[in-house]
């Protein structure tokens, strides 16, 4: 999980939405070990590209339907971020995941 979390800071756009997308696949796998890949996926929430920004709200939404102790900190993120995510596709992401981690 370690170096799908570090490659979510690489530059290239691609590599930050694909490693995303393999995140919210294999989070489950690795419940005790997402703190590096939230972080990641939080600063990626800000990227000026929507697919960056799909992909990590499909990771963060992924983790926070397998309700875990990160839950705690990660709910008040998400909210945040729902507010100011200009995209209603990427909201939605968010507030489904919500519901399902409820």
């Amino acid at each position: 999980m370690l170096f799908v979390s570090k490659a979510l800071a690489e530059k290239a756009p691609r590599i930050k939405w694909e490693s995303a997308k393999v995140i919210g696949n294999i989070a489950h796998q690795f419940p005790a070990k997402l703190e590096g890949a939230i972080k990641n996926l939080l600063v990626n929430t800000e990227h000026e590209g929507t697919v960056v920004r799909w992909s990590a709200a499909f990771g963060l939404g992924e983790i926070l339907k397998l309700k875990t102790r990160y839950n705690k900190n990660l709910l008040p993120a998400i909210d945040s971020i729902i507010q100011r995510e200009e995209k209603n596709s990427i909201r939605k992401i968010y507030l489904e995941a919500i519901k399902k981690s409820a």
